[in-house]
């Protein structure tokens, strides 16, 4: 969180998801730091918001305008999609602020509903959700110490990945924006999401 806000300033991808995550971890260790932070959130939020928009407002503004412009593109095929990877392809036939040139949404989930449609989408949720609900369960099984360390921690990373999905394809790197080399990033969020399934396997073999 310090390096993505300090030694690179503007990069919001590197510090938004990390605070978040912060904030879930300590409201899952104290309902009252919670109670607290939710008022903070909500006094604070539109403020907050605004900051992060108008300090990057050109991005913001190009964003929603690829968004807009996939959108007419997904209209070919809504429920698959337009396949992995492809809608890159087809991006310069709606050109962007008068350019015809080839574009990224820098967001995961309108870059699932362009390459496999809403029934991916809804796959990707269903999965999320059904982790998260893992997770909201062993919270309370978990015994003292790792292993309920590591399912409150697994739960603020799912929240911090879900949050980071929404800057970028952080979470299934897109091969013509972050590319290949991004896997080395989000591998490490799926291998913690993963360590839940296995800990469920350990606490109901007495093992953990």
């Amino acid at each position: 969180m310090f390096y993505g806000y300090t030694l690179i300033p503007g990069w919001k991808s590197g510090w938004v998801p990390a605070l978040t995550a912060a904030a879930v971890l300590i409201a899952l260790y104290s309902p009252k730091a919670a109670i607290a932070m939710v008022i903070g959130a909500v006094i604070s939020s539109p403020i907050f918001l605004l900051s992060l928009i108008s300090t990057d407002e050109y991005s913001y503004n190009t964003r929603v305008e690829a968004w807009l412009l996939i959108a007419q593109i997904v209209k070919a095929s809504p429920i698959l999609g337009v396949g992995p990877a492809n809608y890159y392809w087809y991006t310069p036939l709606f050109p962007i602020r008068g350019y015809a040139v080839q574009f990224n949404s820098h967001n995961q989930f309108v870059d699932l509903i362009a390459q496999v449609g809403l029934l991916g989408m809804g796959t990707f949720m269903w999965l999320m959700l059904a982790i998260g609900n893992l997770g909201w369960k062993l919270r309370r099984f978990a015994p003292e110490g790792f292993a309920r360390g590591y399912v409150y921690s697994a739960l603020a990373g799912l929240v911090g990945m879900l949050t980071a999905a929404m800057l970028g394809d952080w979470v299934i790197p897109f091969v013509y924006n972050v590319g290949f080399r991004g896997f080395r990033g989000s591998l490490f969020g799926w291998l913690f999401l993963g360590g839940l399934v296995a800990l469920e396997k350990m606490i109901e073999k007495g093992e953990a």
